[in-house]
């Protein structure tokens, strides 16, 4: 299977637009039909704002205290530094959808660099080092295209030196959240890219609040029972709120679906049920370091990557886009569960020792200050993104499929976007068209 080239990608983007309006009955029409939307992520302010603008009656039910759901940009702990905790980038380059909208509000993006620093052993590699290993990260990606197209799974697939190990890691559990061998080689060759990235320079978090700030959302609303019937839906909250509806957006993520704590009257058809579980939570996570002064000097610029291997340990980092006295470490799958067991300190000292291994003990001189995500233990999101199980990436589009007045939105169901904050916010627009049709 191969991946969407760049006129599939704009063909999906472009069918958008014609759904929404194929489905945009007249307000006289519409009559206000009442609309609850569960979770002010992305993918439900999208569907509020469309909604909304059609005349409906939304009520958006978050349960953190803020909105944004997985993207949100830290303040705080560097003192003003903006960082983003969980997405920082927008991939795909000016394809991107969510691009234009983020310009409306002034945010400014910066291009990812294909500088790259690799150490193995302590030891820096030099250039021609550099390019053969691009050159197996690439052969990589092509290998995994290969199994798709043969329906194959990437067991298989093994390091069989620290050349591989660097690789493997990098594109499997850094990346996708997952051991590679429990992904799904035609899951990712769907995916769009993850290539001409763009940074968004105040925080994507920051940058999606100032887009959606006009959003009604009622905060610290946990959701735990959805009634429903052909017709209608009772929605309860912990504190002991109802609200009825004629459909419902739930854009809650696959992990907390899976997790039971939502409860449904009935249950959720096999079919929803199957999907959500063939579409468990990856985990990446972020550690930031930050030090007295750019580690490298001003030979090395902001967004440089850093990669390594030291007693079998992995490293991807990489200078902050918005200071680069502050360097982003990621950690994914198995190690970031492993670091989610232990204290925000000992994740910090992971990532400091795994750097001082390759540069040097005046590393850990340098160190000011440090924070890290914990996605997996987060109950609202239980991971950072989706990640489909070996031959079930149909299951994305499965959940995408309405069950009576429920409907689903989110990243884990939008098609070439998946996974990533794109596919969020075209799912919550698709629920929206799905509704208005629905209630011409």
């Amino acid at each position: 299977m191969n991946r969407p080239n760049r006129r599939e990608i704009l063909a999906f983007l472009a069918a958008l637009p014609t759904a929404l309006a194929a489905s945009r009955p007249a307000r006289a029409q519409l009559n206000a039909p009442k609309i609850v939307i569960i979770g002010a992520g992305l993918a439900g302010l999208a569907a509020a704002e469309a909604l909304i603008r059609r005349g409906a009656d939304v009520t958006v039910l978050e349960a953190r205290d803020r909105m944004g759901g997985r993207l949100v940009t830290d303040t705080k702990t560097f003192e003003g530094v903006k960082v983003d905790l969980g997405a920082s980038w927008l991939t795909g380059g000016t394809a991107n959808p969510l691009l234009g909208r983020l310009e409306q509000v002034g945010a400014q993006t910066q291009a990812d660099t294909d500088d790259t620093l690799i150490f193995m052993n302590a030891q820096q590699q030099n250039a021609a080092a550099v390019r053969r290993f691009d050159e197996l990260y690439h052969n990589i990606e092509a290998a995994v295209n290969g199994l798709a197209s043969r329906n194959l799974t990437l067991e298989k697939l093994r390091p069989r030196d620290e050349d591989e190990l660097l690789a493997l890691t990098l594109f499997g559990p850094f990346q996708y959240g997952v051991e590679i061998a429990d992904l799904d080689p035609a899951d990712i060759a769907a995916l769009t890219p993850k290539q001409d990235n763009l940074f968004v320079k105040s925080g994507m978090g920051l940058a999606v609040q100032s887009l959606f700030r006009a959003i009604p959302v009622t905060y610290n609303s946990i959701v735990t029972d959805i009634e429903y019937d052909e017709t209608s839906a009772r929605i309860s909250t912990r504190d002991g709120q109802t609200h009825t509806a004629d459909a419902v957006i739930i854009t809650a993520s696959t992990g907390v679906l899976g997790s039971g704590s939502i409860r449904f009257s009935p249950d959720l058809p096999d079919e929803h049920r199957q999907a959500i579980s063939n579409l468990p939570m990856g985990l990446v996570n972020h550690i930031y370091l930050q030090f007295s002064g750019n580690l490298f000097g001003s030979s090395v610029k902001e967004l440089t990557h850093l990669y390594g291997v030291t007693q079998d340990n992995v490293l991807q980092a990489r200078l902050s886009y918005t200071d680069p006295s502050i360097i982003q470490c990621t950690v994914g799958g198995t190690l970031a569960r492993q670091l989610e067991r232990q204290s925000d300190a000992s994740a910090i000292n992971y990532a400091l020792s795994s750097l001082s291994s390759m540069l040097g003990t005046g590393v850990e001189r340098a160190y000011i200050n440090g924070n890290c995500t914990r996605w997996g233990r987060d109950p609202f999101a239980l991971g950072s993104h989706s990640a489909a199980r070996p031959g079930q990436s149909a299951a994305r589009a499965v959940l995408a499929t309405s069950a009576g007045v429920l409907h689903f939105a989110g990243e884990a169901l939008a098609g070439p976007w998946a996974t990533q904050a794109a596919g969020a916010y075209l799912s919550g627009r698709a629920a929206a068209a799905r509704i208005m049709g629905l209630t011409e």
